[in-house]
């Protein structure tokens, strides 16, 4: 279990009326109560200054999504988990080279794949730069809960994909924007154990290779989300109130719409479509495409 003893500040504000005003929420519980747009609303207007600058930092999260697949040409994804900008005006103000309030990481990305060859331009490839930039920023940031939640997220991110490219025996390509996540890429690529001999470090790593031992891409992205939702739960221990509180929230919110967009009929389609394409990028980084 993540924890960690230094919170965003002794003086953080404290938002005992929304907190106290939330629905509750399950992962299985498909209600739509409270939707993540109108919830990341109120609380961009209850907040102020370096607390609204962290709802932004979250929120990018999907923007850089959304950014790829404006890059590549792709059609608005059907179901895209809202950020701070919609796909029309992300697509518009690309094309226009309309930067103007973008994070400094993703106005240095746009800038310097300009000049990227075809080869460089690569889905993976382009996923895989700004992936790095954006976590880059995420573990550094100053706000505590943030900070060890996306270095939970890039962990996540790093042992999927270890276990995708052992599953298909391909090379992966791993998320190195840091020392620290280059020495776990090293552990992933060279460890045969079960566990990578890491199992006593990151806790989840057993529950995922037990998931990935089946042949059922939604029960894989289900356990995922779940160890998401147990980690927002995890740092959010014993804090009541304070903006960490709002953040976790809106990280379930996310999880909680993105699988009512998904009906029952649709859901291993999708998922197995997002399995392929995990696939593809892995053979392009492993074949040097």
């Amino acid at each position: 279990m993540n924890s960690y003893s230094v919170k965003t500040g002794a003086m953080s504000r404290q938002y005992y009326y929304l907190v106290t005003s939330l629905p509750d929420l399950t992962l299985d519980a498909y209600k739509e109560a409270y939707r993540v747009r109108e919830f990341a609303g109120e609380l961009a207007e209850q907040s102020s200054g370096a607390e609204r600058e962290y709802l932004r930092s979250l929120l990018d999260w999907n923007d850089n999504r959304l950014v790829i697949d404006a890059l590549l040409r792709r059609a608005e994804p059907w179901a895209s988990p809202p950020g701070n900008y919609d796909f029309s005006e992300i697509k518009r103000r690309l094309d226009e080279k309309d930067y103007e309030g973008f994070p400094e990481y993703l106005c240095r990305f746009l800038t310097e794949q300009e000049a990227f060859s075809e080869k460089e331009k690569s889905p993976g490839n382009l996923e895989m730069i700004l992936a790095e930039r954006y976590f880059g920023k995420m573990i550094r940031h100053e706000n505590c809960f943030l900070r060890e939640y996306f270095r939970f997220e890039l962990n996540l991110r790093n042992v999927k994909a270890a276990l995708t490219g052992r599953r298909f025996n391909l090379k992966p390509e791993f998320c190195r924007p840091d020392t620290e996540s280059a020495g776990l890429a090293e552990k992933l690529a060279s460890s045969t154990a079960a566990d990578f001999g890491l199992g006593h470090e990151l806790d989840f790593i057993p529950v995922l290779v037990e998931t990935f031992e089946k042949d059922d891409p939604v029960h894989w992205e289900k356990t995922i989300d779940l160890l998401r939702w147990k980690e927002v739960d995890d740092l959010n221990t014993p804090v009541y109130f304070n903006i960490d509180v709002l953040l976790g929230y809106l990280l379930k919110l996310i999880l909680v719409e993105r699988w009512i967009h998904l009906e029952p009929h649709r859901g291993r389609e999708v998922f197995e479509q997002r399995v392929k394409i995990d696939r593809d990028n892995l053979f392009s980084h492993a074949s040097g495409g």
